[in-house]
């Protein structure tokens, strides 16, 4: 920067400052040589040596904003933006004093390359997705004050910049109801603290079922920056009241994509990294749009609930090969997590793999209690017909007792008669043999006791 600035102010001889002045100037600066109060008393001062000049490294930004079509010069000391050089410089680029190309040192052609080279980069069916949202973001941004009401009752797609991406994340994922899809190809500590920990557990404690995608490589082994294992076990920690992954992280890879979506309504992407940047401090110029409309919110949680349910599959057939309960319980899990319970029930009813019903039984659960499946759904009762393939005998017949009798509950809570209309004659006379009710109970009975006391 001393190619182009040129220094004609100079701090004054502090000679010739008075006593009392260089005083203040002391207490102010926190040195606590100056505390009459502690007896401690600057009664005189001299100069030692002639004046010096000091420089301070400072940093540099060009930032290119794509949807306004222009260029943003920053000036930043460590974490803060210093406004008035920043608008200085602003000032004589735009005045034609002087050229970015002087200033960085580098060509156009230098500058267009780098561009080009960070576009091929993308997806080219996530970069459609996004200009359909940047176009939204511009009619939104010269939508007529007298039809905005209107705009907005079909959703809109709305631009945030730097500092307010992050508030916008955490107001987000605080208002998830049932669930939540994150794609960042970096995961770390920066944003994954005891915080952010805290606030997804608190979101599990309420029903709420996390799906964490990460990944930019093509390898798994390729990747530079890779998810610190601590951090996933601490995400792998959270658990929901019944005890069930609340949230499952996965390497996906080959994806550049920053994406949120929450409860499919809300659908947060742009260039914000979500999981390895907190965006709170020294601001890159990012932009993320956050967008409400229907379908483009349905397109993409349609493309990455696709990536999740791919996976799924995936650890399912590690699973059975292995016969691996754990990464079984997984699989049920991210399918749970995407409204699937149909697709997990038919996997353990096709591989006899009857142990695994008191799991689908909680996953099923979660989905009651998020009202995201229905009392009724033809699920139950296929889940309620393998009952006499099961002995009383079973390891697992504990689990399987209490999870039907919290899934009857659930749906009795809700509408008693669908809970009872599940239990048929011969569901009934399973419940007995299987002791999930008692033989003194009924059928009446039984959904009775979660109608009176909501349990």
């Amino acid at each position: 920067m001393t190619d182009f600035i040129t220094l004609d102010h100079t701090i004054a001889d502090i000679a010739s400052l008075p006593l009392e002045e260089i005083q203040k100037s002391i207490q102010a600066s926190g040195l606590a040589l100056h505390v009459p109060e502690e007896g401690k008393i600057v009664t005189s001062c001299r100069v030692l040596a002639s004046t010096q000049k000091f420089w301070r490294k400072i940093s540099l930004f060009i930032i290119f904003d794509a949807l306004e079509d222009k260029l943003t010069i920053q000036i930043r000391n460590g974490k803060r933006i210093l406004e008035s050089a920043s608008n200085w410089l602003e000032l004589l680029h735009t005045e034609g004093k002087i050229s970015l190309q002087a200033l960085y040192k580098l060509s156009t052609e230098t500058i267009n390359f780098q561009r080009e080279a960070i576009l091929k980069q993308k997806n080219t069916e996530i970069e459609a997705r996004l200009e359909k949202i940047r176009q939204k973001a511009l009619e939104a941004a010269t939508e007529a004050t007298g039809e905005g009401d209107n705009y907005k009752a079909l959703g809109e797609a709305v631009q945030l910049r730097d500092g307010q991406i992050s508030l916008a994340f955490s107001e987000v994922l605080n208002s998830a109801k049932s669930q939540i899809l994150i794609y960042s190809p970096w995961v770390n500590q920066a944003v994954v603290n005891e915080k952010f920990i805290t606030l997804l557990q608190k979101l599990a404690n309420r029903g709420v079922r996390i799906l964490i995608g990460h990944g930019i490589a093509r390898r798994q082994e390729d990747e530079d920056k890779p998810i610190p294992p601590e951090v996933e076990k601490k995400l792998r920690a959270i658990k929901t009241p019944d005890g069930l992954p609340s949230v499952q992280v996965f390497w996906l890879g080959d994806s550049h994509v920053k994406e949120v979506i929450v409860d499919k309504q809300i659908h947060l992407c742009g260039s914000h990294n979500w999981l390895s940047y907190r965006g709170d401090y020294l601001p890159r110029g990012e932009s993320v749009y956050k967008v409400t409309i229907p379908h483009q919110v349905q397109e993409a949680y349609e493309f990455l609930a696709n990536r999740f349910q791919n996976h799924a599959q995936k650890l399912w057939g590690n699973a059975l090969e292995n016969r691996d309960f754990q990464l079984a319980v997984e699989s049920l899990c991210v399918w749970g997590a995407l409204g699937m319970e149909d697709i997990a029930l038919k996997e353990i009813q096709k591989n006899n793999w009857l142990e695994l019903l008191p799991v689908w039984l909680n996953v099923a659960l979660q989905g009651l209690k998020s009202k995201k499946i229905s009392g009724d759904s033809a699920s139950f009762k296929t889940a309620l017909s393998l009952l006499n393939q099961v002995s009383i005998e079973e390891s697992f017949i504990e689990q399987l007792q209490q999870g039907w009798r919290k899934v009857i509950g659930a749906i009795a809570i809700n509408n008693p008669k669908t809970a009872l209309n599940l239990l048929s004659d011969e569901v009934w006379a399973q419940f007995l043999r299987l002791s999930i009710a008692q033989n003194s109970d009924s059928p009446d009975n039984f959904i009775s006791q979660y109608t009176k006391t909501g349990n």
